[in-house]
């Protein structure tokens, strides 16, 4: 299916599956169909007649990865929709993480060790 897609309404206003602007304008020009506009002001057609409520298989690919992740609409032949989301690199997070972890732990070691010798060298005031 092309980038633009017409959308299609049955003669009783149920939606159906949206069409390439090429076809509709030879159902516009053949009769079968007329002009409608949405309410988002989008250019689509209403069929004159009846159709078939056949309604093709819509099938959805789910493709879980670990820096990429993609979904994918097909409807009958065609790839109705493609998307690719990029994930944030696992690897700098946790690098991230066992750096701060490692921090915290040299901070912890480093005040029980000064409290340890502030607590033998305390001054005699008495």
């Amino acid at each position: 299916m092309s980038v633009h897609s017409v959308f299609v309404l049955d003669a009783t206003g149920k939606p159906l599956t949206p069409t390439t602007p090429a076809k509709a304008r030879k159902l516009l020009r053949s009769g079968v169909a007329k002009k409608v506009w949405s309410k988002l002001n989008m250019f689509g057609l209403q069929m004159l007649g009846e159709t078939r409520q056949q309604v093709p298989v819509t099938t959805l690919g789910i493709d879980p990865g670990t820096k990429f992740e993609g979904y994918a609409v097909v409807c009958g032949q065609e790839n109705v929709l493609a998307i690719k989301l990029d994930l944030p690199d696992k690897q700098q997070q946790v690098k991230k993480m066992q750096k701060r972890q490692s921090l915290q732990y040299k901070a912890r070691r480093k005040a029980k060790w000064i409290g340890t010798i502030c607590f033998r060298k305390k001054p005699n005031y008495g």
